[in-house]
């Protein structure tokens, strides 16, 4: 009975912590978008790459990568895909956790 009320405890604890992350990852996600668009056609390299790292968002880091390649002249593809798969990653992370604990 314990293990049950300690697996419970370790579910809700999990589950807690990422639906604080997936908020926080989430937040604004369109007001940055919108503004985003704004600043592609009208602000320079550096001030797009200000906007972008400022924002603590999964989009916001996504778009600071891709900023970040294309001054750099390497491949902004390539550089929005790895930040893409970092973040879902991220947001992936210790949901295998609850599936062990489910399979008990």
């Amino acid at each position: 009975m314990y293990l049950l009320l300690l697996n419970s405890v370790a579910v809700l604890a999990i589950g807690i912590e990422r639906l604080v992350f997936y908020k926080y990852s989430a937040h604004n996600d369109e007001n940055f978008l919108s503004d985003l668009k704004d600043k592609l056609k009208n602000a320079s390299t550096d001030e797009i790459a200000n906007f972008c790292h400022a924002e603590k968002s999964s989009a916001g880091q996504v778009a600071f990568s891709g900023v970040l390649a294309k001054t750099r002249n390497e491949n902004v593809e390539l550089a929005l895909e790895t930040a893409y798969a970092e973040q879902a990653m991220k947001l992936r992370a210790r949901l295998n956790y609850i599936s062990m604990i489910v399979t008990l």
